[in-house]
């Protein structure tokens, strides 16, 4: 994903959803988009899916994606290892502290072989999981961690007046 802008509406009216997003997901890698509702994360989920267009801005797709359902079984059906593609699981919340183990079995199936996995959440507990938290408040990726325990993730959420 390459300066995306996606707007809703027009002239004084005009909503920007994802302000010149720029994104690189690393084969193999477990990467968590992170933010407040309203942030842009579906948006973004739906970019990447192409349900829609940005509009400017390229979206590249090396990979078949699938995108699962929400909950933690169907994220856990939607990978298998050893299949290369893109699993995108959007709005992977509210699992009752079931997440972490969601996103660490789904960080096992990933690797150099596996499914690449993009997951949209506003829970710290869940982007604590991942390889990387990208942090996207008002349509735009302001911080990206990694190595991080869901405490700081959430302290970096209210910092940025999303928490």
């Amino acid at each position: 994903m390459d300066m995306v802008t996606k707007a809703y509406g027009s002239g004084t009216e005009t909503v920007v959803a994802l302000d010149q997003v720029t994104l690189g997901l690393r084969r193999g890698s477990v990467s968590v988009i992170i933010g407040p509702p309203g942030a842009g994360k579906s948006v973004l989920a739906a970019c990447v899916t192409g349900q829609v267009v940005p509009s400017s801005g390229k979206v590249f797709r090396h990979d078949p994606v699938t995108a699962a359902d929400r909950g933690a079984r169907a994220a856990l059906r939607a990978v298998s290892p050893f299949e290369r593609r893109l699993v995108l699981l959007d709005g992977l919340d509210g699992l009752d502290g079931a997440g972490a183990g969601v996103v660490q079995r789904l960080r096992e199936a990933a690797g150099p072989l596996g499914p690449t996995v993009l997951i949209t959440t506003r829970d710290p507990e869940i982007a604590a999981c991942g390889d990387v938290a990208l942090f996207l408040v008002g349509g735009r990726i302001v911080e990206a961690m990694s190595d991080t325990p869901a405490p700081l993730i959430a302290e970096r959420l209210e910092r940025f007046g999303a928490g």
